[in-house]
């Protein structure tokens, strides 16, 4: 039972308040683990070098380690991807006033195509690892919506969607590299569709759920729905979400083990590599999603065709060669075309997710950096393209008299 919570942000915080005497890992039941795994390392690293670099690699964990985020089992993994999913369904869905709406989407678009550029590349620290990122963003996002939903005027209300969209983000932009942790190269598709038809139900399903909400109480009633749901996720991700970043569980399993053994010199390979890093290294990192969108001529071609289809539209184009057909046909019944609209639901899922796939696929030791680029290419065309785009089309237009 305690392996379900071991690894969890609450067993991290039961082994801290309680000095490691729960929730024990199976390294400190049985020294005989620990002693294996350096005995492994060491002979594996002498008959290389003939130097003792310090602690097992991932690739050395023993059969009885499950805390690796690659070995998981399938069925502890498929939870993962849920409760993951929970996340990126509720947080895709932030519901909306029913005035100012074009300022409202910009001003959370900007807090949410920013956001990933700077807690993505943490999550791929040794010292961070993921499990916390997605915890307090999530935490704060919950927190946010309280003084949301209380805003007495304009400003107040797009100050604190804007910070609602800061802390939204991670949680949508860095779950293709958790899926790249927990499963081999051959499932990642298909665990990557499920994660990106969850992000598509928000949209679908927030309106259907706060439209009643708005209609009877007013839109701050589709605040307090996302708050609940958002808690509701948060509970179950403090319990049950556990750490996937391998560099960080090897990096925690390594200050185990120099506390059990007072072998100091016993160190994971993450923190062999960060005792070389300075200052700025640092800051490289934090600028990854940047110089990797850059100077990948890969990343920036396929971050640029997700921004213009996420911005400009082109994935409505199906239901606008649908309205052509249609038109005649005035007494078709209403459920025809909501009918139709299965196909537009498998039209954004075959345009958005081969990309995200392929850039974690291609680039999985920096999977969260790359999406966070991929992240901040479609956020701000989405935040840019209704300034300027549909005003200047009605302009344009003969017919179009009112904003539509």
């Amino acid at each position: 039972m305690s392996d379900l919570f071991r690894d969890t942000v609450f067993g991290q915080a039961v082994c801290l308040l309680f000095r490691n005497r729960l929730l024990e890992f199976p390294d400190e039941l049985d020294p005989i683990l620990w002693k294996q795994c350096v005995q492994k390392d060491t002979m594996a690293v002498s008959s290389s070098s003939g130097e003792h670099n310090g602690f097992a690699r991932p690739s050395d964990h023993t059969t009885a380690d499950v805390s690796d985020g690659g070995e998981r089992g399938q069925k502890e993994g498929a939870g993962v991807t849920f409760a993951h999913d929970s996340r990126d369904e509720n947080v895709s869905y932030q519901g909306n006033p029913s005035y100012e709406k074009v300022i409202d989407a910009v001003v959370v678009g900007c807090g949410y195509g920013l956001s990933p550029i700077l807690f993505s590349p943490m999550s791929e620290m040794p010292t961070i690892g993921r499990s916390r990122i997605y915890f307090w963003t999530l935490f704060a996002f919950v927190l946010l919506q309280l003084p949301t939903g209380y805003a007495v005027n304009m400003a107040v209300l797009l100050v604190f969607r804007y910070l609602t969209g800061f802390f939204g983000g991670p949680v949508l932009a860095t779950g293709g590299a958790t899926i790249i942790d927990m499963y081999p190269p051959t499932e990642v598709a298909y665990w990557m569709g499920i994660f990106g038809g969850s992000g598509v139900l928000g949209p679908v399903i927030g309106p259907l759920v706060g439209g009643f909400a708005a209609q009877a109480k007013g839109w701050r009633w589709t605040i307090w729905e996302l708050a609940w749901l958002c808690a509701v996720v948060l509970i179950v991700l403090f319990f049950l979400m556990p750490e996937t970043n391998s560099a960080n569980i090897l990096y925690r399993r390594a200050q185990r083990m120099r506390k059990a053994t007072s072998d100091w010199t016993l160190k994971s390979q993450s923190e062999m590599d960060a005792a070389e890093v300075t200052v700025k290294d640092h800051l490289v990192v934090l600028g990854r999603a940047f110089t990797l969108t850059s100077s990948e001529p890969v990343i920036f071609f396929v971050d640029l065709y997700s921004a213009l289809l996420y911005g400009q539209g082109l994935v409505f184009w199906g239901i606008f060669v649908g309205r052509l057909i249609t038109v005649p046909c005035y007494l078709v019944h209403w459920m025809v075309p909501h009918v139709g609209s299965v196909s537009f639901t498998v039209s954004i899922i075959t345009l958005f997710m081969p990309v995200l796939s392929y850039l974690c696929m291609a680039y999985p030791q920096y999977a969260a950096s790359v999406l966070a680029g991929n992240t901040l290419f479609r956020a701000s065309c989405g935040v840019v393209f209704p300034l300027f785009y549909g005003q200047r089309i009605r302009h344009r237009s003969k017919n179009a008299t009112h904003d539509v």
